[in-house]
């Protein structure tokens, strides 16, 4: 017997990009110059190819922004349809 259902699984995008033109940041290389983080990893940030940011990382870039660091991000919840054996 097979078991069919969803399962909510819960992906988060960062708004790091859209968050720093709001606050006058229209670069990388500006916020770079206000938090230190290296142009790199702020990089992957700014493009939404990093998914687990380190804690500093994160708390340097909600800092130069003057957020909260939950407002770096989005979580976004995608129903996955799942089949099991009972």
């Amino acid at each position: 017997m097979i078991r069919k259902g969803v399962i909510p699984i819960t992906k988060r995008r960062f708004v790091v990009k859209e968050l720093a033109v709001q606050k006058g940041f229209t670069t990388i290389l500006s916020l770079q110059k206000a938090t230190g983080i290296s142009y790199p990893t702020l990089s992957l940030i700014w493009n939404g190819f990093s998914r687990s940011p380190e804690y500093e990382t994160l708390r340097k870039i909600a800092e130069a922004l003057n957020v909260n660091i939950t407002d770096l991000y989005i979580d976004e919840v995608e129903p996955t349809h799942v089949s099991a054996p009972i």
